[in-house]
This record gives structure tokens, C-alpha cells and sequence, in this order.
């Protein structure tokens, strides 16, 4: 109907009478535009991407221009990896001869404990888990990546390193369920389906404990070399250096669901000024982390300054410290709820935007 009407109007005599007309314009404004100059386009960047709303009793809120964020919960739960589940559930692996596994739920209460029992019979050296979006637990454990569904119960299980005789030395998943299987020895990540059959093998150099796969990347630190890297999940991509670092630690990595990094740095204050610096703003150059009132001179005031930081790095823009504590970090995770979760030696800790 829409067409016969469009084609009626085109054929009608007042179309066919204003033809030389329009062609006449046409001309007219060719000419015009010749003589107007080509206006700059304006680079916009993320720095004002997340804005955050307080609330008030009389307004819809206050917009917040300036991201903070804040300690809502500790719990006295130490571990080494920590993971969570889509209800906001924390996940953490304890260390040592507590090599227990806990539940935490959102208000830092412990919901459950599986003991030393439920160990002998289902794990031996879990060095890295991940949780997929099924709610289904993955752990390395040893040379073996084990499946367990939301109530611990073992599902499946593969040895991705078994035929290469190379030792896994970290783990993740993606929002496909896809797993990754990092490789020290070879820098190298192995990619897999939920059923542990390979798809393909990726370049990986540096590679160490801790990996993140987003948005069809695989995200790492390298401890030895103090950088973060970034490779594609398909291996179109080189593997690549997006920042560098100096006089620190690097520990656990996570995103959030936009694609923003989060990364654990422990800062020793006794030596030289911390420092980074990114790539993808043209050739590496130093910049220096901002400690505020800390002192790098004086010892005394060294051994109490909170030197372990949840980071993060947003493609395009500048690295930020987004909160410091004495505590010792391990490993770090960002929840359904828009909160990061840190777990350390003595503690788990839960952090949120204010």
C-alpha cells in the first residue's frame, strides 16, 4: 500500500514539472558546500561512562561525577582463590591446612563450609576456580580441571596438559562457558569446551597464576615481567602488552561486565615510586601512581601505609587505585551486584561503589 502510494506521487505531473528544478539546486548546493571546512571530531572517553546516583529524600538523586569506593564487609575468612556465584554468593578456597572450601553470601556471612572430608574426597591441589554461568564450579586441581555443579557434587572432569606433559597453572571461563587453561612453562592457553575436548591453542607468553577471559579476550598478569597482557579468544590477535608496571606485585585480575579491568597490586613503599604505564595511547610512557600521604622516605611511616590495592584499567583511559588496605590481597572478583570481592591470608573482604 505504502509503495503503490510512493510510486503514485513519483509518476504525478507536479514531481515531473519540478525535475529541472531540483536538478538546478542540486547544483546550487554542491557548489555551496565546496567552501565548508571539515570540522574536527571530538574524542570522547570513558572517564564519565559509570555515573552513580545517591539518594535523597526530596529528589531523585545526586549525580555522582566522581567514582569512590568503599570497605562494606569483612569477613574473617582467609583463602587464596575466590569466585561468585549469579545470586552475589562468594565462593573462596582457603590456603594451607585450612584448604577448606566456604560460602559466603552477600551480607559476609559464612552459609557454608565444605571441610577437609569433603577434600580427600573431591580435591587434592586446587590452585585456581572460576564459576560459569550455570553456576557450575570449575577448579584446577593439580594437572585436572573438575566440574562441579552448585551443590559441590563432582560432574566431570579432563586433564587438558596430560598429552603435551605440560603442568596447568591457572584457569577461567567465559560467558560462553568456555574454559581456559593457562600454561607457565609454555606460555601457552589451551581453549576448551565444557566437556574438556580442545578447540584451539593460543600463544601466551609470561603467563602465570592469574587469567580472565571477557568479551571474546583472554586477559592476564605476569608476574615476572610485572605487565598485563591481552590476547583474543579466536587467535586472530598477537598477544599484547597493555600496561607495565614498576616496583610492584601483580595478584588476581577480573572484569566487570563493560570490559574494565580490576587487578590486585601489592606496593613495596620502601623502594622507588610505583609506577605504570599503557600502550594504547602510542609508545609506553612512565607515569606515576598517586599515594597520596604516603611516605616513600621514611620507614616508620612505610610500615603502616595500606599498601595493597584493588586497581583498575579502563581501555582508553588512566589506571586508578580504587581502594588500599593493610590487608593482604590474593585474588579478586566482581559480582553480580556490581561489588569486588578481594580474599587475602586472614580475610575476605567486599568492596562497593558509594
Amino acid at each position: 500500500m505504502f509503495a503503490q502510494e510512493g510510486l503514485r506521487i513519483v509518476q504525478s505531473s507536479n514531481t515531473s514539472s519540478k525535475g529541472l528544478e531540483i536538478l538546478k539546486n542540486r547544483q546550487k548546493h554542491l557548489h555551496e558546500y565546496k567552501n565548508i571546512n571539515e570540522e574536527k571530531k571530538v574524542d570522547l572517553t570513558y572517564d564519565l561512562s559509570f555515573l552513580s546516583f545517591k539518594e535523597s529524600q526530596n529528589r531523585i538523586g545526586i549525580i555522582l561525577l566522581k567514582e569512590k569506593w568503599e570497605e562494606r564487609v569483612t569477613t574473617r575468612v582467609g583463602g587464596e582463590c575466590i569466585g561468585t556465584f549469579s545470586t552475589g554468593d562468594l565462593l573462596v578456597v582457603g590456603n594451607g591446612k585450612d584448604t577448606i572450601l566456604t560460602i559466603i553470601n552477600s551480607k559476609g556471612t559464612v552459609s557454608h563450609t565444605y571441610g577437609q572430608s569433603w577434600f580427600r574426597g573431591n580435591l587434592h591441589n586446587p590452585v585456581s576456580l572460576a564459576v560459569n554461568t550455570d553456576d557450575q564450579i570449575i577448579f584446577l586441581d593439580g594437572p585436572t580441571v573438575k566440574t562441579f555443579g552448585s551443590n559441590c557434587r563432582l560432574l566431570r572432569q579432563f586433564s587438558p596438559g596430560k598429552e603435551s606433559g605440560s603442568k596447568p597453572t591457572c584457569l577461567a571461563v567465559d560467558e560462553n562457558n568456555l574454559i581456559a587453561v593457562g600454561y607457565k612453562d609454555k606460555g601457552e592457553v589451551s581453549l576448551h569446551n565444557p566437556d574438556g575436548s580442545l578447540i584451539r591453542t593460543l600463544s601466551a607468553p609470561g603467563i602465570d597464576k592469574y587469567m580472565i577471559m571477557n568479551n571474546q579476550r583472554i586477559i592476564y598478569t605476569s608476574s615476572s615481567e610485572n605487565v598485563s597482557m591481552c590476547a583474543s579468544v579466536n587467535g586472530t590477535n598477537k598477544c599484547t602488552v597493555f600496561l607495565r608496571f614498576g616496583n610492584v606485585t601483580l595478584y588476581g585480575i577480573c572484569c566487570d561486565k563493560v570490559g574494565d579491568v580490576y587487578i590486585i597490586v601489592n606496593v613495596d613503599l620502601s623502594k622507588c615510586s610505583p609506577w605504570f604505564s599503557q600502550s594504547d595511547k602510542g609508545p609506553f610512557q612512565r607515569s606515576y601512581l598517586q599515594w597520596d600521604n604516603f611516605a616513600r622516605d621514611d620507614p616508620s611511616k612505610n610500615s603502616t601505609a595500606k599498601k595493597h590495592c584493588i586497581s583498575r584499567y579502563r581501555f582508553g583511559t588512566d589506571f586508578k587505585i580504587l581502594a588500599r588496605s593493610n590487608d593482604t590481597f590474593h585474588d579478586v572478583t566482581y559480582t553480580p551486584n556490581g561489588h569486588l570481592a578481594v580474599v587475602g591470608e586472614n580475610c575476605t573482604k567486599l568492596f562497593q561503589r558509594v
